[in-house]
């Protein structure tokens, strides 16, 4: 595919409803629920809800269905009238062996997440915008997501797993809540193998007290084997994390590629299972956003992998890497960070946080770190943040490292950009070529 021509995820995944005539309906009388039936379509429906009764996993949930051998769900748009979290879930999916959710829109707070597919085998997702709802007062409010949980479960007879794809999807304005709810725009959980591709999310949670991260990717059980799992072209602005926890079998892999970040950083506090960066684009334009990499408490062999990305920041980082005081000591030892540009002044500290403090990048290479990386000061890097163009400035040509390039990597291969263009055989760090 000629990824040049596919559009992003905020033109891709932004729904057009205007013309739909929705329907106001209360939830206690409108709401569907499918228990074993083989095969459940629901298509072409528009609620605005209100509940009568406060916010239960089923009962306040519209859309309800388990046990079935295929779900389709399109041309579907619920809007959530109640500010309070009466909604549970718009939708939500348990034990099914193909779920298909296709253009779907879904506005407003709920108590859970707005999409859920849980104990699931097949999944894919395509063409979601999920968004907040302005309450007059109070403020706009949100749910969490898109949640597809592999374990542990919740459910009476959840399947195994097999593909869970989340592709162009828009995911936007998380911006007020009544207090802090737990709720990230996209989380995968235990998964087998699975893709998040061409997504857009934005204006996603603030800085731990509304809402939570972009995306959340973590394998939770130790008996999920060879787990293969992709983020790729995806753009993150202005969220307050991604994150990847939770303590898995180590034959997992989860590999970001080609993926951009505006103003948005990384917590990681996972166990085990290897988890890699690798083509990514880091655009820091506000001066609050002070630390690009959080190691949020890394335990044993949670193994990472920081290579051929390029990271921009318009005023010095407080921290490159930071580690709190969980996890392993020296939690930083784990990182494998070479062949990255820095197009920055020099920050802080290469190395900070709650333990160990590095502050020169000849100090932070004696620990075999970013030996090959290259920092560049005084130049300036700009993005065109509508059409996601960079400038040549922002390409150090031919530093990066050719290791990603081959089939031999497998799902660490990267051998296309952010645009599909083919990478050269002396590949430029960053998520363009």
């Amino acid at each position: 595919m000629d990824w040049s021509r596919l559009p992003l995820g905020n033109v891709k995944g932004k729904t057009d409803f205007r013309d739909t005539e929705f329907i106001d309906v209360v939830g206690e009388y409108a709401r569907r629920s499918y228990i074993n039936k083989k095969i459940v379509e629901i298509k072409d429906v528009a609620y605005r809800v209100k509940w009568n009764s406060p916010s239960r996993k089923y009962s306040t949930s519209v859309i309800h269905i388990r046990g079935a051998d295929r779900v389709v769900i399109e041309n579907v748009a619920i809007i959530s009238l109640d500010a309070d979290y009466r909604t549970y879930s718009s939708i939500f999916i348990e034990d099914s062996r193909e779920v298909i959710i296709k253009n779907v829109y879904i506005a407003g707070a709920a108590a859970g997440y707005q999409i859920r597919v849980e104990g699931s085998e097949n999944v894919l997702i395509d063409g979601a915008e999920i968004t907040g709802y302005n309450y007059s007062g109070k403020g706009v409010r949100a749910g969490g997501g898109i949640w597809i949980n592999n374990g542990p479960t919740y459910s009476p007879n959840p399947k195994e797993p097999k593909w869970a794809v989340v592709q162009n999807c828009y995911l936007h304005d998380y911006l007020d809540a009544d207090n802090f709810r737990n709720h990230d725009a996209i989380n995968v959980q235990t998964p087998q193998n699975g893709l998040i591709f061409n997504c857009f999310i934005e204006n996603w949670g603030k800085d731990g007290q509304i809402g939570d991260g972009a995306i959340d990717i973590s394998y939770r059980n130790k008996d999920r084997k060879n787990g293969r799992f992709r983020i790729e072209r995806n753009v993150i602005r202005n969220c307050f994390v991604t994150k990847t926890p939770g303590e898995g079998a180590e034959s997992n892999t989860v590999v970001w590629a080609n993926n951009l970040y505006i103003d948005t950083e990384i917590g990681d506090y996972h166990s085990g299972w290897m988890n890699s960066h690798i083509h990514n684009s880091y655009m820091f334009t506000k001066p609050e956003h002070k630390r690009l990499y959080k190691l949020w408490g890394v335990g044993d062999e949670g193994r990472i992998v920081f290579q051929n990305n390029m990271v921009a920041a318009a005023s010095p980082l407080w921290a490159v890497f930071w580690e709190n005081s969980s996890g392993v000591e020296d939690n930083y030892g784990l990182i494998q960070s070479d062949h990255n540009t820095f197009f920055m002044e020099q920050p802080y500290f290469w190395l900070g946080g709650k333990r160990k403090k590095i502050k020169q990048l000849n100090q932070w290479r004696s620990h075999n770190k970013d030996i090959n990386s290259a920092l560049i000061s005084g130049r300036m890097c700009n993005l065109d943040q509508e059409s996601m163009q960079i400038d040549t400035n922002c390409l150090l040509r031919g530093s990066g490292s050719p290791v990603y390039l081959d089939g031999s990597q497998q799902v660490m291969q990267v051998n296309k950009d952010f645009w599909g263009r083919t990478r050269t055989e002396a590949p430029t760090p960053g998520a363009f070529e």
